[in-house]
């Protein structure tokens, strides 16, 4: 994997572990007393897709990302406008952004991630 630059736009695959997909509704810290800038929420619409089976190990196993889900909501939300209450062995999750200026450092932080995460950064 490359280093990440900053100054770089970046593209991230996310297993629950191409284009900019909406406009950021919701952009309020959770928790705004530790906010440092520049700060910027990825929440809004993401691409995304289930994996039923658990066969795909990384994002280029994918044929396509099916859905459009409303972060941050679960799949299984209403709000998320996917709206699945089936067991789902995987779920596959993509955005595209642009990283403010900085140092060189980029912290992502996956609030609700519930039991593991594997993250793709520009692949």
């Amino acid at each position: 994997m490359k280093s990440l630059n900053i100054n770089n736009r970046v593209a991230i695959s996310v297993k629950s572990d191409e284009k900019n997909v909406g406009n950021y509704k919701i952009a309020i810290h959770p928790r705004p007393q530790l906010q440092r800038l520049p700060w910027q929420s990825l929440n809004g619409l993401w691409k995304f897709a289930f994996d039923y089976e658990g066969k795909c190990v990384q994002p280029s196993d994918l044929k396509q990302l099916t859905h459009l889900l409303e972060i941050p909501y679960a799949p299984e939300s209403i709000k998320s406008g996917v709206r699945d209450t089936n067991f789902n062995a995987n779920c596959w999750y993509e955005r595209e952004f642009t990283t403010p200026d900085g140092d060189g450092r980029l912290l992502l932080h996956f609030s609700p991630v519930e039991y593991r995460a594997r993250v793709w950064v520009n692949d």
